[in-house]
């Protein structure tokens, strides 16, 4: 059985199934655990300046969990104000458990179902698979669905003077759309407007994007929202997420989209073509 809140490689993993039953977790330190409806799995979330060791899912099998849920370690640094993805932990970056499917960090390899439309090397370094980044694969989804990608809480003076810097590639017949939002932490995401909307095929380049932050009273959030358009016809991806301040911050605003070299310009691919995808024999 699948279900949105968790990958789906679960049902491609073929994991155990889920039932009711379960009794409460023990609280874990530096850490919250997260349920899905009637206790049928649960995520253990690790808070700032600590990281996961051991197993982040464990599944109700009607009567016990199945395994134990990991810790969360201290590692000695606060909140990562900047992240190009290249560690496993992605800075403490992480995916809407509850929404339709995840982000994933990709070091640039093609989904062999894909049409060449996600970037073939991260922003960071430019050179295909010698870095990483993160996106949202459309060989993988429906038309329409959405995902969602959280930034570890900050503190509210992180926002004096502020402004978030990120870099983007959305490329194809049909892309979709990218929202960005900045989400205090008693905020509800439904009941805000998105700082930046961007839309449509941007070509086969990483772009860089620069939003303001409101002076916040409270801890916040970014929040990324990447809705798809149709299935294998575009894909969309950030790398070298900053939070930046002060004369950083007014540097990156005064150029709002540096687009940066990637592969030699192509038109985007079309489904019921074979130009740019299919096999050429003599």
């Amino acid at each position: 059985m699948c279900h949105a809140v968790f990958p789906k490689r679960e049902c491609e993993n073929q994991e155990p199934w889920r039932e009711s039953g379960c009794t409460t977790l023990p609280n874990v330190a530096s850490g919250s655990v997260l349920y899905k409806p009637n206790k049928v799995a649960a995520r253990l979330s690790c808070f700032d300046a600590t990281e996961l060791a051991g197993s982040r899912d464990t599944y109700c099998n009607g009567t016990h969990w199945d395994r134990p849920l990991g810790v969360c370690r201290k590692t000695g640094q606060g909140t990562a104000r900047d992240c190009d993805f290249e560690a496993e932990t992605m800075c403490g970056w992480t995916n809407d458990m509850l929404h339709d499917f995840d982000w994933k960090r990709s070091d640039g390899t093609l989904n062999p179902r894909a049409l060449r439309t996600g970037p073939k090397y991260d922003h960071t370094k430019m050179q295909p698979k010698a870095g990483h980044f993160m996106i949202v694969d459309s060989a993988e989804q429906f038309t329409n669905e959405t995902a969602r990608f959280i930034s570890p809480l900050y503190e509210p003076e992180l926002s004096i003077g502020a402004c978030f810097q990120f870099y983007y590639h959305m490329y194809g017949e049909t892309v979709g759309s990218l929202k960005v939002y900045v989400k205090p932490m008693t905020s509800d995401l439904y009941d805000l407007k998105p700082s930046l909307v961007l839309e449509g095929n941007q070509k086969n380049v990483w772009h860089e994007a620069n939003i303001q932050i409101p002076k916040q009273s409270k801890r916040f959030q970014i929040v990324f929202e990447a809705s798809i358009g149709m299935p294998y016809k575009s894909d969309i991806a950030i790398d070298d997420v900053s939070l930046l301040q002060g004369d950083k911050c007014e540097d990156g605003l005064e150029t709002p989209d540096d687009a940066a070299p990637a592969d030699p310009e192509v038109e985007p691919v079309k489904i019921t073509s074979c130009k740019n995808r299919c096999a050429q024999f003599p």
